[in-house]
């Protein structure tokens, strides 16, 4: 019987709401929307949150608000 298999690039329409980081690959930008939190952004697109906040300094200081651009690494869903 087949077994999965990882794939290099997610086959998902999540980077319908991703626009690619210039110059700089595997890394994408997510607009925050109003409702949005870093866990259910992380969780959506099955990233983990260390690595949102290693790729977002800021976070640490100031808070997700509505229409922030977040870099986000490749989506694994």
């Amino acid at each position: 019987t087949p077994s999965p298999s990882a794939s290099s690039t997610p086959r998902s329409n999540r980077y319908a709401l991703l626009t690619a980081c210039p110059g700089t690959s595997k890394c994408w930008i997510y607009r925050v929307r109003s409702g949005d939190n870093l866990y259910s952004i992380a969780r959506y697109f099955g990233v983990p949150i260390a690595k949102v906040y290693a790729m977002n300094t800021w976070l640490k200081t100031t808070g997700l608000k509505s229409g922030q651009s977040l870099r986000l690494p490749p989506p694994t869903r």
